[in-house]
């Protein structure tokens, strides 16, 4: 018999738990978004009913105490008082008392002191989550074998120090493990190679040393191990100090979907590491030392939207396959020295359809609009780019380029090309930001390209054009607040800089 709070009910009275303690047939009560609490210190109020799933995820302000009726619930399956103020410890009584316990979230919950573990270890608890709290010390070293048959673990924002304990390796079922956002120090160890059921795992922002997350100062290899993670999905190293090559082993992971090794010193060629890994849907090798040329086998990655190696030593031509990867909507392949023509590109028309949680978690950093910026989640959804800026490419733009009409953002900047802009540009209905300059590129500016009214940022400066400016570039103003122009260096009389609402500026 379920209680819960319809939608849009003003919130019920603090003591409506106190007035339902008579109700036996009660087993279930939802009363999420409300200020819903039970007398804190009334050690008579023993209910009659028995709840097997309790939710008093909340919002309201100021510190209480747990409610005293749970120290008499028994029959719990889960819990939820996530939100609320609680003063005290982690409540590890409610894990003894109910042994059928599977769902405890105490996210947000001011809870301080250590964490505690249950004195037995025969507990069903799946789901746990203590996120965002005040707990401070070690994680118990026995956390393994006392929650052994735990899914999905949340420690993250908390004040634990220490080393992550190596007994986290025997939770043969853990599915999503984060420890973000600690203290935690020390190396980590190898026995999490062995948790083969692992599909996130987040250690980012602590002060770890060894070889594994995001953020952490580490240094060293890429460890192999990590390759033995059969169910990885969402792989995080960046923003490390991780050298030496790639490691070998990434194809004995079927499941990989995101990789990120963005921001270390990563050396080498990109050899084969990928190449069984077919379901990836994001490759990010960013500013690494990397060298040599693009593998061919990327093109066999037939899921990948998002390929980002800039900021490498890579070098060549692009392979041919690449341009025929019709599910890409984000390619980077700037500050590199890749060379030869710039080729057609295919690209996904398709808006990225998010499958699981951790699709909404990845993130790119992206140049638009002359601006470097972090893309993440939703914004990804619909957004289509490439930048080929800072290489040594020569020939003239294919004109089949205007056919991926919706791109968003274009960047050939700071290369050797040659020839006209293409009229066909003018079939690229929904960029934002065009940048063509510092090339070779003769002849005058397309007059169709004033049809685009999105485009924010237009660059050409540098260049060899001449004739007049469009007559109707004024009309380019309509696309936003605030559209950027730059046409210097070229062979016009008068160049437009900017267009700022009705304002337009001269230089004679």
């Amino acid at each position: 018999m379920a209680h819960p709070c319809p939608p849009g009910e003003k919130a019920m009275p603090a003591a409506v738990i106190g007035n339902m303690l008579g109700a036996a047939a009660i087993q279930s009560f939802d009363g999420s978004d409300n200020e819903i609490y039970a007398e804190e210190d009334d050690h008579n109020l023993i209910p009659k009913f028995q709840l097997e799933s309790l939710s008093l995820s909340s919002r309201a302000q100021g510190a209480r105490a747990f409610p005293k009726f749970l120290s008499h619930q028994f029959n719990l399956q889960s819990l939820d008082l996530s939100n609320n103020q609680i003063k005290g410890e982690f409540p590890s009584w409610l894990i003894e008392n109910n042994t059928y316990l599977e769902s405890l979230d105490l996210v947000n919950c001011s809870l301080s002191g250590p964490f505690l573990l249950p004195r037995s270890s025969h507990v069903n608890l799946s789901f746990l989550s203590i996120s965002m709290n005040d707990f401070q010390g070690q994680i118990p070293v026995e956390i393994g074998a006392y929650l052994p048959r735990l899914e999905f673990l949340r420690m993250s924002d908390n004040g634990f120090d220490g080393s992550i304990p190596s007994s986290l390796g025997s939770m043969s079922s853990l599915r999503l493990l984060d420890l973000s956002n600690n203290n935690l120090t020390g190396s980590i160890s190898s026995s999490l190679g062995s948790m083969s059921s692992l599909q996130l795992l987040d250690l980012s922002n602590n002060s770890l040393t060894g070889r594994i997350l995001s953020n952490n100062s580490l240094q060293g290899h890429i460890p192999g191990w990590i390759g033995n993670m059969s169910s990885l999905e969402f792989l995080d190293l960046s923003g490390n100090n991780l050298s030496g090559p790639l490691p070998p082993r990434f194809d004995a992971s079927p499941n990989l979907r995101y990789v990120y090794l963005s921001r270390n010193k990563l050396q080498g060629p990109i050899a084969m590491e990928f190449h069984d890994s077919s379901g990836i849907l994001a490759l990010d090798l960013s500013r690494n030392n990397l060298s040599g040329r693009i593998p061919e086998w990327i093109a066999g990655l037939s899921n990948l939207r998002f390929l980002l190696l800039s900021h490498n030593n890579l070098e060549g031509e692009i392979p041919i396959q690449l341009c025929r990867m019709e599910q890409l909507t984000l390619i980077d392949l700037s500050h590199n020295s890749l060379s030869g023509n710039i080729l057609s590109w295919t690209i996904s028309t398709h808006p990225f359809l998010y499958q699981n949680t951790y699709d909404y978690q990845q993130s790119f950093e992206f140049t638009m609009k002359t601006v470097t910026l972090l893309y993440r989640g939703s914004t990804l959804r619909y957004f289509t780019g490439i930048d080929f800026s800072c290489n040594n490419f020569t020939g003239e733009i294919p004109p089949e380029i205007g056919n991926l009409s919706k791109i968003k953002v274009l960047n050939l900047s700071h290369n050797s090309l040659i020839g006209p802009i293409p009229p066909t540009f003018s079939r690229l209905k929904e960029i934002e930001s065009l940048d063509l300059s510092y090339n070779k590129l003769e002849g005058e500016i397309p007059p169709q390209l004033t049809g685009l009214y999105f485009l924010a940022a237009f660059s050409v400066a540098h260049n060899n054009l001449s004739g007049k400016t469009p007559a109707r570039v004024a009309q380019l103003k309509r696309a936003a607040t605030r559209i950027t122009l730059f046409f210097v260096d070229n062979r016009y009389p008068k160049l437009v800089v900017r267009i700022c609402h009705h304002h337009q500026r001269q230089l004679q």
